[in-house]
């Protein structure tokens, strides 16, 4: 996800240069990979092995930033990744509940009190410091006590009339 800060001094620059990302080659593979001769040397037209690891290495996240179909392949990759891509994202379905959105405004309470009883339990939960035997059905009741259920039904509710609203 991309955006420009209300704050930047400079919108129409960095507009600018958000498209270049998302449209030039050159720049998508010089943010991505560094600079050729430096950080990788390419194998083919479109095919790319990184040079050994230096202090001013490149380790970008690909799919962070701009068109990720623009990118060199790496070595080791099928020479057609991104037709696989294309095929895979147009044969993609939508979440079946994409579009609703859980409006909390009658359970702020519970859902407050519930986040109080995470908070309680999450780390030791999570780091496998305590028995989860012993700590996850009590960490259940309290939920419940909590109004966990308050809040899966109000969820519930809404899904629901979500759900007959939608064609």
């Amino acid at each position: 996800m991309q955006a420009i800060s209300v704050t930047s001094e400079q919108p129409e620059k960095a507009m600018e240069f958000l498209n270049l990302v998302n449209t030039d080659k050159y720049l998508r593979n010089l943010i991505d990979s560094g600079i050729e001769g430096t950080h990788y040397e390419k194998i083919d037209e479109n095919t790319i092995k990184d040079l050994p690891r230096q202090t001013d290495s490149y380790d970008m996240a690909t799919f962070s930033l701009g068109n990720t179909f623009l990118t060199y392949l790496k070595e080791n990759e099928p020479a057609d990744k991104w037709e696989q891509f294309e095929k895979f994202n147009a044969e993609a379905t939508n979440a079946p509940l994409l579009g609703f959105h859980f409006d909390d405004s009658n359970v702020k309470t519970e859902l407050a009190a519930v986040k109080n009883v995470k908070e309680e339990f999450m780390s030791a939960l999570y780091t496998g410091s305590v028995d989860p035997e012993e700590f996850v059905p009590e960490a259940v009741e309290k939920m419940n006590k909590a109004g966990l259920d308050v809040v899966i039904e109000e969820a519930q509710k809404q899904l629901d009339e979500w759900l007959a609203n939608q064609e």
